[in-house]
């Protein structure tokens, strides 16, 4: 396949659809910058596994309350908001962490309602334009575009995020990931 056939098969992508690549992939490579870190925030803070458990589970739990939310606020507001949305959720949620400093390990409870929600509303908002701008003849290239670049700023971003931690005095290296 050259390098003219490769230009063809995108030029089947809208430039909405390549604009949505682009911010998924720019969510991703955040995401892989802070998240996988805040357990380990957690666990300098607080040495509790049960913490770090504690989180997860409620992120995760809250992660279908978020959908049925997210999809109750689709038919109001439309699919980009929930994006929006999503983002903000997830910007409070660092901010929440950082203003709360050492003391967030004592909220993980809040923080991983809180961080569930705001994945859940975004991923919906996502998955839901992805759909609307793509057809059966270009899903399969928006998904493996998608996927190609997610994964590779998913595999970047924590050693990016780690380096910053190590090289960082104290938690100042987890107050730059997070911001």
């Amino acid at each position: 396949m050259g390098v003219s056939s490769t230009a063809q098969r995108l030029d089947k992508l809208s430039a909405a659809s390549r604009l949505v690549i682009v911010i998924g992939t720019l969510f991703v490579a955040a995401s892989s910058l802070s998240n996988i870190f805040v357990n380990v925030y957690i666990w300098k803070v607080d040495h509790s596994f049960v913490a770090i458990g504690l989180f997860n589970l409620l992120l995760y739990a809250s992660l279908p309350l978020a959908f049925v939310i997210a999809g109750y606020l689709a038919h109001r507001f439309g699919e980009l908001w929930l994006l929006r949305i999503g983002v903000i959720l997830l910007v409070a949620f660092f901010m929440i962490i950082l203003m709360l400093g050492e003391k967030s390990a004592h909220h993980v409870i809040w923080l991983g309602i809180f961080s569930g929600l705001g994945q859940g509303t975004y991923w919906f908002g996502y998955h839901v334009i992805t759909f609307d701008l793509t057809n059966d003849a270009n899903r399969g290239l928006f998904g493996g575009l998608s996927g190609l670049f997610g994964s590779l700023v998913s595999m970047v971003g924590p050693f990016v995020a780690g380096y910053l931690i190590v090289h960082g005095a104290r938690f100042a290296g987890y107050h730059l990931v997070f911001g």
